[in-house]
């Protein structure tokens, strides 16, 4: 239905063709795939991050940074990083479960409101009021 994403599915089929790969394909109902496409549609409002150039100059000052503990693997600036979900490289989950001692730990939190609603909301059941 929608002409761009149907020339980049074709272009990954042909992809696979010319590289001598099978790829198997099978539909899930929504009623077996609930959990999944629930976390799909999770918005991280503090997906944020700064610059690498502000990064690289504020390293500059303070000393290379070695762990980067409130990130995730698309605003990383370290190799080494914590993610509030699970991310391909990172570390851990939930950086406070963690020791950062010895660390020059590069620090860029998320904001305290969202930590806040984020506990409201996994105590709250649907349907049921604040």
């Amino acid at each position: 239905m929608k002409s761009d994403l149907h020339q980049l599915a074709l272009s990954k089929f042909q992809l696979l063709v010319r590289s001598n790969i099978y790829l198997q394909v099978d539909w899930i109902p929504r009623s077996l795939n609930e959990h999944a496409d629930a976390i799909s549609r999770i918005v991280d409002f503090d997906d944020w991050g700064v610059s690498f150039e502000f990064f690289n100059h504020v390293d500059c000052i303070w000393g290379s940074h070695s762990v980067d503990p409130f990130a995730n693997s698309h605003n990383r600036k370290l190799p080494r990083f914590f993610s509030r979900n699970w991310n391909p490289d990172s570390e851990g989950v939930d950086a406070f479960c963690y020791d950062w001692g010895g660390e020059n730990n590069w620090l860029v939190p998320p904001s305290p409101w969202s930590l806040v609603l984020s506990d409201i909301l996994q105590i709250a059941k649907p349907g049921e009021p604040l």
